[in-house]
């Protein structure tokens, strides 16, 4: 059993610890933007307007392929295709990848890592497990940014152990 300040002391620099990951975490739609946008910039050799990353945003998470072919010439429109279907096909492994690249960024005083990395990965897990489920049932683009609002709204002392398991 842990001491009553042990206990304070971890859940302490736990919620520290957790608190400056997620503030300083991209999103889920970053990282969607990210991808469209050097993928596009890769095959097209020109950067991508905000008219058409919306547009291909909603094609690669929801399949919304009507909208995206009003916004880009119809000599783009193959190419297009190629990267919305090249980020859509991977977008959750790049996500996931991101985060625990990301949430491996800790103090290095921590108290109890292992415990406190073992819980990360498991709150990283389901939220990833969430957004595969959203992506796969073509969920609206307001789904994943309710989802996303309630990821950033997590506090530390609600999600983090406070005794052990």
């Amino acid at each position: 059993m842990i001491e009553n300040d042990d206990l304070q002391q971890r859940l302490f620099q736990w919620s520290e610890a957790f608190t400056a990951s997620l503030q300083s975490q991209a999103t889920f739609m970053d990282v969607l933007d990210e991808h469209l946008a050097v993928g596009f910039q890769t095959l097209m050799g020109a950067a991508i307007t905000p008219g058409q990353l919306a547009v291909m945003r909603g094609a690669a998470l929801n399949r919304e392929d009507e909208a995206w072919r009003a916004e880009i010439a119809i000599d783009q429109h193959d190419v297009a295709e190629i990267v919305i279907e090249s980020v859509r096909s991977r977008l959750l492994h790049a996500y996931e990848d991101y985060l625990l690249r990301h949430w491996q960024g800790r103090p290095k005083d921590l108290v109890d890592v292992s415990s406190y990395d073992k819980r990360i990965a498991q709150l990283l897990n389901a939220h990833v497990q969430q957004l595969g489920e959203f992506l796969d049932a073509n969920t609206e683009i307001d789904v994943f940014l309710d989802l996303q609002a309630k990821w950033w709204k997590q506090q530390p002392m609600e999600v983090l152990p406070t005794s052990e398991r």
